[in-house]
């Protein structure tokens, strides 16, 4: 059937225009739909204008929130992939699960040893309170405290704006580590980098930063590169047009908002550092990275790191909370995931690349932890091919 769809939002946005490949993925499927894209704001408020294009559908960013109250008047069917706005709004929502980003940055943080945290953004968005949640509440649980930094901005004459990060001195001042500071976005990291570059704290010894979107800003236009949680954007436009596909024959729209999962958090300077007091932990920290992916046990990290079984056991839980081989199942774990939804790779390949000597081991690690095959974890979390 004929579909004429509304696409609202700015195109020079990085999270937009990353989950717009989604959208196009859904319309290569569907040649007879037609996608306009258009402005997500309207300066003088007015939206009445969507009524004069009869627009089957919208899909879109859409923040503002007479263009929400008019989309609900005019009786358009509708699907926001922004998180922004309230939970209350009254536009259905695909977005990605914003408390997960935030405890995933967390535990990031945590199993690199630090022991000091700090969330870098607004209160003013939904999803900014549910990422600073969902980060706060992960190092909470592990008996650490999380500061809220605040940007303040300000214009000085003749020269560009500047961002001061409120409270960021006074805490690397008190700190007796590296602060992991989990921003916004790779923009609100980008803030930080820059606020620690003139003010001479270094990055990451005594400040670490991770952002979110995995954008351009992160690989290449901070002083230094930026740790940035990466978002599944394309599954998020997918399924969004798909929710809208449904909205469109008469579907109902579903009570809570559909929630995708971050993909992964993509290392860089800006956090690559075991901050453990422990010399014999630190050590085995770095020959686990080395040895991860090799078919080898917990023999092997015995052979390279001197000390005996139990001694290292008790320090290393004590350090980072749970025992070596434990540390070794998670990196496994996560490059499989990477592996999964990344690529192609057939299921014995991506076992073995990740030092699985059979690929029944990476299905009793999947199903144990996940409760789902490999397989299906690629089904459901693999971008649209």
């Amino acid at each position: 059937m004929k579909r004429r769809i509304a696409a609202l939002f700015q195109y020079d946005a990085h999270y937009a225009r990353a989950v717009s490949f989604g959208i196009r993925k859904f319309l290569r499927v569907h040649p007879d739909w037609i996608c306009e894209t258009l402005p997500g704001f309207e300066p003088s408020g007015d939206w009445s204008w969507l009524a004069e294009g009869k627009w089957d559908g919208v899909i879109g960013y859409l923040v503002d929130p007479p263009l929400l109250e008019a989309l609900v008047r005019l009786g358009i069917p509708s699907v926001n992939f922004s998180n922004s706005p309230p939970l209350e709004a009254p536009v259905p929502r695909v977005v990605s699960d914003d408390c997960e980003v935030g405890a995933m940055a967390a535990r990031h943080f945590l199993e690199r040893g630090l022991r000091e945290f700090a969330y870098f953004g607004g209160g003013g968005s939904f999803g900014s309170r549910l990422r600073h949640r969902g980060f706060a509440g992960e190092v909470e649980a592990r008996g650490f405290a999380c500061a809220h930094l605040r940007p303040t901005y300000g214009q000085r004459l003749g020269r560009c704006p500047w961002v001061d990060v409120a409270g960021l001195p006074e805490k690397v001042a008190a700190a007796q580590g590296p602060i992991g500071v989990f921003c916004l976005n790779d923009f609100y990291a980008r803030m930080v980098v820059h606020f620690c570059a003139l003010h001479g704290f270094r990055i990451p010894d005594q400040v670490a930063v991770v952002g979110v979107d995995n954008s351009e800003v992160a690989e290449g236009l901070a002083e230094v590169p930026i740790t940035s949680v990466e978002l599944r954007c394309e599954r998020i436009g997918f399924e969004a047009m798909e929710l809208l596909a449904g909205l469109m024959d008469g579907a109902a729209p579903p009570a809570e908002p559909v929630l995708i999962p971050p993909a992964r958090v993509v290392v860089r300077a800006s956090s690559d550092l075991v901050a453990v007091g422990d010399p014999l932990v630190a050590r085995a920290l770095e020959t686990i990275r080395e040895i991860a992916f090799l078919p080898v046990g917990i023999e092997e990290l015995l052979k390279r790191v001197p000390a005996s079984r139990r001694l290292l056991e008790r320090r290393f839980r004590a350090a980072v909370g749970r025992p070596p081989y434990e540390e070794i199942l998670r990196l496994r774990e996560e490059r499989a995931k990477q592996l999964l939804t990344e690529t192609p790779t057939p299921i014995a390949e991506i076992s073995e690349a990740c030092g699985f000597s059979d690929p029944k081991q990476l299905y009793r690690l999947f199903t144990a932890r996940l409760g789902m095959s490999p397989g299906a974890f690629r089904r459901r979390f693999a971008a649209p091919r």
